[in-house]
This record gives structure tokens, C-alpha cells and sequence, in this order.
């Protein structure tokens, strides 16, 4: 999952629109049994979800799921 984070990161920079990108982030449930909804907006529309027990985890899941959309998208 870190390494879908990491190329997306990359193909954006690759592409001069890294700042084009953001990630936004919910939590829900109590302290110690949390779930992390994490969403990827390009350009303000949503190009990915992920959801986990940590950030870390639905942050790269998001990734994943949105880096072949902005492939697509970008032309890559």
C-alpha cells in the first residue's frame, strides 16, 4: 500500500500537478477500535477511497484505487 502512495506521489510530480491533489481524512469510533476513511480529491473530485484500521492502511488503499484513475485520466 505504501508503495501505491508513493507512485501515485511520483506521477503526479512527474506530471507538475502534485498540488492538484489532497487528501482528506475521517475518523470514526471510539479511541481504540478506530476506522480511518481516507479519500483522494484531484482538482476537487473524488479519484479514490480507502478505509482501515489505521491511516496509514486507508491511505493506501485510497492510493491504490485512485492511481489508475489519474493514469487515465492523465494519459499515463
Amino acid at each position: 500500500m505504501v508503495e501505491s502512495r508513493m507512485r501515485l506521489n511520483n506521477l503526479l510530480e512527474r506530471n507538475g500537478t502534485l498540488n492538484n491533489m489532497k487528501y482528506v481524512e475521517v475518523v470514526a469510533g471510539p479511541k481504540h477500535q478506530q476506522t480511518w476513511t481516507i479519500i483522494v480529491l484531484y482538482d476537487g473530485e473524488e479519484c479514490g477511497r480507502g478505509t482501515g484500521a489505521s491511516k496509514k492502511a486507508a491511505r493506501g488503499a485510497a492510493a491504490a484505487q485512485a492511481l489508475p484513475v489519474l493514469q487515465s485520466r492523465l494519459g499515463f
